[in-house]
């Protein structure tokens, strides 16, 4: 099981989230959550992905 996230947009008006949940090597399964927030516009999803690796680095 992995964890991930982004870093927040450099600006005070803007509020972004984007940090999954990753299980599996070969084939996997992430669970995505997603939030980004401007002012009064607001958008929130939540996502479930599967994938392959294109290669391992580690």
């Amino acid at each position: 099981m992995t964890y991930g996230g982004f870093l927040p947009v450099v600006d005070p008006d803007t509020t972004y989230r984007n940090t999954w949940i990753r299980f599996g090597r070969k084939v996997f399964w992430e669970i995505n959550y997603l939030y980004w927030e401007r002012g009064e516009k607001r958008s929130e999803i939540w996502g479930l992905s599967v994938g392959t690796a294109l290669g391992y680095f580690f």
